[in-house]
């Protein structure tokens, strides 16, 4: 259990490093789309990272890229304008990232270099095993912030908590 100063520990102290899958699957600048095809319906993603040979981000090949765009390579059909986040971000800033701009997956880097994705059921894993608990009457919500205030008594104080796998 994680508890903090009255008001409970905040989810932003959690990073993307401590939630994003860091056995990132990718294809490399050149890669056939049948390639990138097989990789996305065997590991039953929606989307895969493409990087040069020192692992830097050249774009992201999703299914909509496949369906909507005629290509051989993954070059041809990729998205280029990436959003990306740094390890380092909180996980709140990155999930607000993601929600406003409808991104699923999100590349992370380290000093430029591809390190981890952080996707929304990345997210939705990370809030199923925590959660807050008011202070007050203990009634446990869910969710990547902090409550304002307890649906139940209207407590403003929680502690958040990671609940066993």
């Amino acid at each position: 259990m994680l508890e903090g100063q009255p008001g409970g520990t905040e989810a932003a102290a959690i990073t993307v490093a401590d939630v994003m899958i860091t056995n990132v699957l990718v294809v490399h600048s050149g890669d056939s789309i049948d390639a990138a095809v097989a990789l996305i319906v065997d590991s039953r993603i929606t989307g895969v990272p493409v990087v040069d040979e020192e692992h830097h981000i050249l774009g992201i090949v999703a299914e909509s890229d496949v369906l909507g765009k005629p290509g051989r390579t993954v070059d041809e059909v990729m998205t280029r304008d990436v959003i990306t986040t740094d390890e380092n971000a909180t996980l709140d800033s990155a999930a607000e990232m993601m929600l406003t701009r409808r991104i699923r997956r999100l590349p992370v880097l380290r000093n430029g270099k591809l390190v981890g994705i952080l996707t929304r059921a990345d997210l939705l894993r990370h809030v199923r095993h925590t959660h807050w608990t008011c202070d007050w009457c203990a009634t446990t919500v869910i969710g990547l912030r902090r409550p304002n205030a307890c649906p139940q008594c209207g407590g403003e104080t929680w502690t958040f908590e990671v609940v066993p796998r």
